[in-house]
């Protein structure tokens, strides 16, 4: 093989060599720009999707599997302080759990705010019931939103509240809100 005389005699380097490593440093370049536009056109055709959604009003409310259980517990009241947030802004969600039975303690979850199957809201607590209306208050921070990568996207999200007795399922409820990034 042939050999390209760089320096002294004991530095000598393969003529094939350059020729390999810059063929390998295009390959990747080009894998690269590949995969950037794949994100990017992914992003975009998401970006797509989510503006689109409808608006939630202000009198809009969703509730399933409200019901009452073997041991009498039932969802009365599940809201927020408003409809519409900030990014990054203070979020109350107020609980009104009536106990008509006997149950001494539960455990209620909130979820909410899913884009990309994680929960950027995701808080439990236990709690003491006693006969009659429970009110429970959660305090969260919405997630960073923006009009692209760094955070989620502007518009509609659930919230969902759940809540357990010995670790069986035994009400929840969903509503909306709004999220901005003004």
């Amino acid at each position: 093989m042939p050999f390209l005389t760089q320096g002294s005699e004991e530095e000598q380097v393969p003529s094939g060599a350059n020729k390999i490593n810059w063929t390998l440093i295009g390959i990747v370049l080009v894998l690269a720009v590949i995969v950037g536009s794949e994100i990017f056109w992914h992003t975009r055709s998401q970006k797509k999707f989510l503006t689109e959604l409808p608006e939630v009003k202000n009198s809009e409310k969703i509730e399933t599997n409200q019901k009452e259980t073997q041991e009498n517990l039932i969802i009365k009241d599940f809201a927020t302080d408003k409809k519409t947030y900030k990014s990054r802004e203070e979020l109350k969600v107020s609980l009104i759990i009536l106990n008509t039975g006997e149950v001494k303690e539960a455990t209620v979850r909130l979820t909410g705010i899913k884009p990309y199957n994680h929960a950027y809201i995701n808080s439990s607590k236990a709690i003491d019931l006693i006969s009659g209306e429970n009110e429970i208050i959660f305090t969260e921070i919405t997630p960073y939103c923006t009009s692209g990568c760094g955070g989620v996207y502007p518009g509609p999200y659930n919230l969902d509240i759940e809540m357990f007795t010995e670790e069986s399922l035994v009400a929840s409820s969903t509503i909306s809100i709004n999220l901005t990034n003004n």
